[in-house]
């Protein structure tokens, strides 16, 4: 009993990793804002995701760094 037990929880893991690389990598391609080299590198980088968690560190990591350099900076006064 505890060995099916065992694993199942690990067979709900890899599913949950599973659903996680889904989701980031869907979100990643729907962007808008990313160009294909982008998407394509948010996408290997998601596939090598061991877990759920790395995965969303991964995307929120990357998705926060192109969103800095995409920012173009805007003078604050006159003189800038």
């Amino acid at each position: 009993m505890v060995s099916l037990l065992e694993s199942l929880k690990v067979e709900v893991q890899k599913i949950n990793v599973s659903n996680a690389k889904l989701l980031y990598t869907n979100k990643a391609l729907g962007n808008v804002s990313l160009n294909e080299r982008q998407k394509d590198k948010l996408v290997e980088a998601l596939s090598n995701a061991k877990t759920a968690d790395e995965a969303k560190t991964i995307y929120q990591t990357l998705q926060s760094t192109v969103v800095g350099n995409s920012k173009v900076s805007t003078p604050k006064s006159p003189q800038e």
